[in-house]
C-alpha cells in the first residue's frame, strides 16, 4: 500500500491539548505517583511488594479512565460530536435554491438613491469600473455571517453575467495593490485600513486607456464592520496610534496610510467619511468622465453628502453584504433587467456628527476597576485591562420619527439634515395619472322651505361623521357658504385627526365640531387640537342622556349648591 498524505492542523491539536489541560495534569500526577509508589516497593517482601505494584497500577488505570471520561463527555463533547458526526453532502438542488434565493433577496434589497436623466438602466456594454473594492468587495459579516468568498460572485463578475466588459487594466492594477482584505472580526486586533490606490498612481497611460475603453464609469466604495467591532467615530487616534490610551473597543484598531504624502483621515472624522484618498478618486474620475455611477458597498449609512456636488455622478446604488452571488443581482439592476424597488432602512444623514446619538457611541472605560483589570489580564492573556460600557441611552433618537419631529419643532432643517429619509428608494417605473371627470356634490335650498323657515340663509350647517364622500359635501358646503346662505358651516363627529386634516386640507376650515361632551366625557384632547386650530366645541347630549346616574352625582351636586344652580346647571356651565 502506497504511503498516504495526511495534513494535520497542529493549530486544532493545539487547542484540544489547552482545552484538556487540566485533565492532562491530573493522569500526569497519577502517572507520576504510581511511579514513586513502584519503587518504594522494593524494600518490602515480594508479596507485599507484588500486592502494592498491582494496586497502584490498577489505581493509576482508573484515574485515566475517570479523567478521561470527564474529558470526553464535558470539554471535548461537542468537538467528538463535530467530528463523528455523519457529514454527509447538501442536496446540489438545495444549493442552487438557496444562491437563487440570494440573489433574489439582493434584487429587492439593492437601493437606488439617484438617478438623473434617467441615467441607468444601461444596455450592456464597456464600463470603466473604478476602486479597490470592486476587487475585493464586502461579502458578508464579521461572525456567523461569513461567506465562501472564493466561491462567491464578485462585483466584476455579476457585471460580466449581465453583460457588461470590465477594464481589466483597471481590476488588475487593484489585484496588485492589495490581494487580501483588512481583518476587521469580532476578536481584537481590528485593521481600519482602506485600501485604494493613490490617485497620483494612476499614469496618463491607464487614464487615456481607460477613457478609449468607454466614456462611462463606475466607483466602488465599501465600509465593513462587525460585531465587536464598533465603528471608530473619531480615526484620529486610530491613526496616530494612541487609541491605546482611550480606552475604547477598537483600542487596538490600526490604519495604514495610502500614501506617504497625507493622511487619509483627520482627527474628528469618522470612518463614515470618506477618506482623502477616496476623495482624490472621485475627483480624478469625475474630472475624466461625464457620466459616473457611484456604487456603495457596505450595511453602514455613509455620508453621501457629496455625490450631490458632482454633476457627473448620475447614479447611486447601495449594495450592502450581498452573500454568495446577490452581486449578479447589481448587474442585473444596472442592465435593466431587474427593477430596482429596495427602500433604506435607516435614515441616512448628511453629517454622521448632527445625529444626537453620535456622542454616545462607542465603549467607555471605567475608571475605578483596578482590580477586576488586573484580574482579567491575569485570567485571560489576551485581554486589555479595559473594563468598558456601552451606553444606549439615546436609542429613540436613531428613528426616523425623531428628525420629522425635529423639523416640526424648529429643532433643525430637514433638508440640511436628512439626505435620504427612512423608506426611501427609487425605480425605473413610471407613472402617468390622468384625472376623469370630477362630480361636484351640489346642495340646492328649496325656496318654497326657506320660506316657511322665514329666512334666505342658515346659521349653521355641519357635515355628519367623516364617511363617505366628505370632502366633496363639504365643498358644498363651502360653495354655499360663499353664497351668503350659510352663516357658519362646521363638523360633527370628528375626532381630533379627522378634525386637525379637515382644517389643514380645506380651503375653509370647520368653524365648529360637535361631539358628545358631559362630565363623564369631556373630551380633553379634542378640545386642546380645536383650540389650536380656533374650532369651537359644541356638545351634544350635554346630560349624557341621564346615564350612570348623571343628575345624582354627588360632586355635581356639590358644587351646584356651593353656586345656587341645579346638576342640569351645572352641565351645561
Amino acid at each position: 500500500m502506497g504511503n498516504v498524505d495526511v495534513d494535520v492542523a497542529w493549530e486544532d491539536v493545539i487547542s484540544v491539548v489547552q482545552m484538556i489541560q487540566s485533565h492532562l495534569i491530573v493522569v500526569g500526577i497519577a502517572l507520576v505517583c504510581m511511579i514513586a509508589v513502584i519503587i518504594a516497593a522494593k524494600k518490602w517482601e515480594k508479596p507485599l511488594r507484588e500486592m502494592i505494584r498491582w494496586q497502584s497500577v490498577i489505581a493509576f488505570v482508573l484515574i485515566t479512565v475517570i479523567t478521561l471520561n470527564l474529558a470526553l463527555t464535558g470539554t471535548l463533547y461537542n468537538t467528538l460530536n463535530v467530528v463523528l458526526a455523519d457529514k454527509g453532502e447538501l442536496d446540489p438542488q438545495h444549493v442552487e435554491n438557496s444562491k437563487r434565493i440570494i440573489e433574489e433577496v439582493t434584487n429587492e434589497g439593492t437601493v437606488m438613491v439617484k438617478n438623473d436623466d434617467d441615467f441607468l438602466p444601461l444596455e450592456p456594454q464597456k464600463l470603466n469600473v473604478f476602486g479597490w473594492a470592486s476587487t475585493n468587495p464586502i461579502f458578508g459579516g464579521t461572525g456567523s455571517g461569513t461567506v465562501d468568498t472564493a466561491t462567491a460572485v464578485g462585483i466584476l463578475q455579476g457585471l460580466n453575467n449581465a453583460g457588461f466588459e470590465t477594464n481589466e487594466e483597471l481590476s488588475d492594477m487593484y489585484v496588485k495593490y492589495r490581494a487580501d482584505r483588512p481583518i476587521i472580526s469580532i476578536n481584537d486586533g481590528q485593521d481600519w485600513t482602506l485600501p485604494e490606490v493613490p490617485a497620483a498612481d494612476y499614469s496618463d497611460e491607464i487614464m487615456e486607456n481607460a477613457k478609449e475603453f468607454s466614456d462611462k464609469a463606475a466607483i466602488v466604495i465599501s465600509r465593513t464592520g462587525g460585531e465587536g467591532a464598533d465603528l471608530p467615530t473619531d480615526m484620529g487616534p486610530i491613526m496616530d496610534g494612541s487609541t491605546m490610551d482611550i480606552g475604547t473597543k477598537y483600542m487596538k484598531g490600526s490604519y495604514t496610510n495610502n500614501s506617504s504624502e497625507y493622511d487619509d483621515f483627520q482627527a474628528g472624522q469618522s470612518y463614515l467619511e470618506l477618506s482623502q484618498t477616496e476623495k482624490d478618486l472621485v475627483d480624478m474620475v469625475c474630472s475624466e468622465f461625464d457620466d459616473v455611477i457611484i456604487i456603495y458597498n457596505g450595511a453602514n449609512p455613509l455620508e453621501l453628502g457629496w455625490t450631490e456636488d458632482y454633476k457627473q455622478i448620475k447614479s447611486v446604488l447601495l449594495c450592502a453584504r450581498a452573500g454568495a452571488t446577490g452581486f449578479n443581482a447589481l448587474g442585473n439592476i444596472i442592465a435593466g433587467n431587474v427593477n430596482p424597488s429596495g427602500k433604506t432602512t435607516d435614515t441616512w444623514l448628511r453629517d454622521l456628527h448632527q445625529a444626537p446619538y453620535f456622542n454616545n457611541i462607542g465603549h467607555f472605560a471605567y475608571t475605578n476597576t483596578q482590580d477586576v483589570s488586573d484580574a482579567a489580564k491575569e485570567a485571560w492573556e489576551r485581554a486589555d485591562g479595559i473594563v468598558s460600557f456601552v451606553n444606549y441611552s439615546e436609542s429613540i433618537y436613531v428613528g426616523y420619527r425623531f428628525y420629522e419631529t425635529a423639523d416640526q419643532e424648529n429643532l433643525i432643517d430637514y433638508d440640511d439634515t436628512v439626505l435620504y429619509p427612512f423608506g426611501y428608494g427609487l425605480s425605473y417605473t413610471t407613472f402617468e395619472q390622468e384625472m376623469g371627470d370630477i362630480q361636484t356634490l351640489t346642495l340646492e335650498f328649496d325656496v318654497e322651505d326657506m320660506e316657511k323657515l322665514r329666512t334666505d340663509y342658515l346659521d349653521l350647517m355641519l357635515l355628519h361623521q367623516p364617511f363617505g364622500d366628505t370632502y366633496g359635501a363639504w365643498r358644498a358646503l363651502e360653495e354655499l357658504y360663499r353664497e351668503g346662505k350659510l352663516r357658519a358651516i362646521g363638523i360633527s363627529n370628528h375626532y381630533a385627526d379627522r378634525m386637525v386634516e379637515f382644517a389643514n386640507f380645506t380651503s375653509i376650515k370647520p368653524m365648529v365640531n360637535q361631539m358628545e361632551t358631559h362630565p363623564l366625557n369631556q373630551q380633553k384632547t379634542l378640545k386642546e387640537w380645536a383650540d389650536k386650530y380656533d374650532i369651537r366645541l359644541e356638545a351634544w347630549a350635554p346630560f349624557g342622556e341621564g346615564r350612570n346616574g348623571l343628575f345624582e352625582n354627588e360632586v355635581l351636586k356639590a358644587i351646584g349648591q356651593k353656586y345656587g344652580k341645579s346638576t342640569a346647571q351645572v352641565m351645561l356651565r
